[in-house]
């Protein structure tokens, strides 16, 4: 198969070289507008500002692929509980990523922001695979059908160094006819994307304020924030005036490794005779180590110092003018966003899944269940839990990652309506920091502070009625 596909990107921006910005107007050609008119300030002359000033261009890109690939399948042989059966097979790719922005683009003519540059770049993958599938037994007492699987794959792609392998091993054993065990053991891998490797170097600017959590830290109610930003030199009183910061976000060609993880899952399940019921509980354990991502200009220079851990990693990440600096002393100059691995991403814990349903003169009763019971929930960014700004990796418990959650579904089917009454329980989650600041701080003149945030447990209701006709 081959494919092609092409598409426009059409942007509105403002002509730096028309603004009358003395500052950015580089041919002088801009006509001086008087910005606070009640005609602009009100928007009612938008659109006449827009034809002096605004700039449409456009810009274009290309994708394609062509894969070739060939696959083998059938039985291979059979045993007494069945017949084993298997695929093998090969596939070539190529694939390629052709972004051009607008010359207007390229050019760094648009006021607020500076240059885009091309995103050019290909990848060809090679890759043989092949899966089995065996039934060993069937038909005997505990054992009415156990069956395993097996598959792995062995790829090279051109843009990543070495080449590399994933598998997977699987099992089924219905134990009796209401008990089924199950299991899986196995690997991925995601190499980095075309955009993610090749992406020319966007630069955007953004201003102090919104970027700066050490601008006046001294009224700051964070206790992170008031220890770092004073560890660091900035005054408490720094008020943030100056030039904007430059946020650069570019492919991470030669820095950034594929993904890779982990997994391994077992439940039972149960379905008995007897009752309109369903039941399965499970265990997982998911480890993803070198998730490609990037970070936003904000989400950096927030973690330098709002982490209980300082300095960090996201440190390195962005450039302070020094105190004694002649222009801008303080500011933060650039921010270097660029794609990175996340170190490590760890998750354990239970899946809980129950449904039951009957009949009765007055209608269908319907009642499902689903809870998750997370065990260990670890997310480091960098080398370390404390270069990742924490004293420790696991974040199970804290906000917004709570151990226990689940929600039961109840509904009532009575001729054409269908009454239906939701349950969500969100379990209790805190956020606390003890002491132990680096260096040692005060909060508002009291020694030894502990910060403590914490979200109670919650049940949330909903309650509605279906009519169908």
């Amino acid at each position: 198969t081959y494919s092609r596909s092409s598409g426009d990107y059409e942007v509105l921006a403002i002509n730096r070289d028309l603004t009358g910005d003395i500052q950015l107007d580089r041919n002088g050609g801009g006509i001086p507008i008087n910005y606070l008119t009640p005609a602009i300030l009100s928007g009612a002359g938008m659109q006449g500002l827009i034809d002096r000033i605004g700039q449409y261009h456009t810009g274009n890109t290309v994708y394609t692929q062509m894969v070739a690939n060939g696959v083998i399948n059938g039985d291979l042989f059979e045993t007494p509980a069945g017949i084993a059966g298997a695929a093998f097979g090969t596939e070539f790719r190529r694939i390629s990523i052709d972004d051009t922005p607008s010359a207007f683009e390229q050019s760094g003519s648009a006021w607020g922001q500076s240059g885009a540059q091309p995103t050019r770049g290909k990848d060809y993958i090679s890759e043989v695979f092949g899966e089995v599938e065996v039934p060993l037994l069937a038909g005997l007492p505990m054992v009415e059908q156990l069956t395993v699987n097996g598959s792995a794959r062995v790829f090279k792609y051109d843009t990543v160094a070495d080449s590399d392998y994933v598998w997977k091993v699987g099992m089924g054993w219905q134990i009796i006819p209401s008990l089924r065990l199950r299991a899986t053991n196995g690997t991925s891998y995601r190499a980095p994307g075309l955009y993610e490797l090749y992406l020319g170097n966007l630069t955007s600017f953004v201003g102090q304020l919104a970027i700066d959590p050490c601008i006046d830290w001294g009224n700051s109610t964070n206790t992170n924030i008031r220890n770092n930003c004073a560890a660091a030199g900035v005054p408490s009183n720094y008020t943030g005036a100056g030039s904007s910061a430059t946020i650069t976000t570019g492919g991470g060609l030669g820095v950034v490794r594929p993904e890779t993880s982990k997994s391994f899952t077992t439940g039972l399940v149960f379905t008995p005779e007897f009752a309109n019921v369903s039941a399965s509980l499970d265990y997982f354990e998911i480890e993803v180590r070198d998730q490609i991502s990037t970070l936003s200009g904000g989400a950096i220079v927030g973690s330098c110092y709002a982490l209980p851990v300082f300095p960090n990693e996201f440190c390195n990440l962005f450039t302070r003018n020094p105190g004694n600096a002649t222009v801008n002393p303080y500011n933060i100059s650039s921010v270097r966003a660029s794609y990175v691995n996340i170190n490590r991403q760890l998750v354990r814990g239970y899946d809980l899944n129950v449904r039951w349903d009957g009949d009765f003169s007055f209608g269908k009763i319907e009642v499902e269940s689903q809870f998750t019971y997370t065990m260990e929930d670890i997310e480091q960014l960098f080398s370390s839990a404390q270069a990742s700004g924490f004293n420790n990796n696991d974040r199970n418990t804290e906000i917004s990652r709570p151990a226990l959650v689940g929600s039961i579904r109840s509904a009532l089917v009575r001729g054409d309506f269908t009454y239906t009454w939701g349950m969500r329980y969100v379990d209790e989650t805190d956020n606390l920091n003890v002491g132990g600041f680096v260096p040692p701080t005060t909060y508002f003149g009291n020694a030894n502070p502990v910060y403590d945030s914490k979200a109670e447990a919650a049940l949330y209701h909903s309650f509605s009625v279906q009519y169908r006709q």
